[in-house]
């Protein structure tokens, strides 16, 4: 999944658009960031949120069963997992809060001191299950 996929999506899902601004805010939660990450992703793959059952592993498992049927199948475009998609959205948080960073302190580089972000340390990235 491509840049371009990722700006046709929120050119049709305008209120997608709201989800993401998440990662813009500072003050946002580890929750909301994974929340907005993996509703996002879900988009992205084709899911539908409506479905009661629909979370990104859920996604993968039913386009793996349909894959699985075709003769060529294609197992790299699957979604992520929900763990995955966890840390992913962490991290993309996180580049985007230090760029943002850099971007309004006009230095044009990130001071030692502003990253890592204290509330993110020690984050468990993984749900124990």
């Amino acid at each position: 999944m491509g840049k371009t996929k990722f700006c046709s999506l929120l050119e049709k899902n305008r209120h997608l658009e709201e989800k993401i601004q998440v990662f813009f805010n500072s003050e946002a939660t580890i929750g909301q960031v994974a929340r907005a990450g993996e509703t996002f992703l879900i988009h992205l793959y084709g899911g539908n949120l409506r479905t009661s059952a629909c979370d990104l592993n859920h996604l993968r498992y039913t386009l793996f069963t349909q894959s699985a049927t075709k003769a060529r199948s294609t197992l790299a475009r699957l979604p992520p997992t929900v763990d995955a998609a966890r840390f992913h959205s962490l991290r993309s948080y996180l580049q985007i809060q230090d760029m943002r960073k850099i971007l309004l302190s006009g230095a044009g580089y990130l001071p030692d001191s502003a990253s890592p972000h204290a509330k993110w340390k020690g984050v468990q990235l993984l749900n124990p299950s």
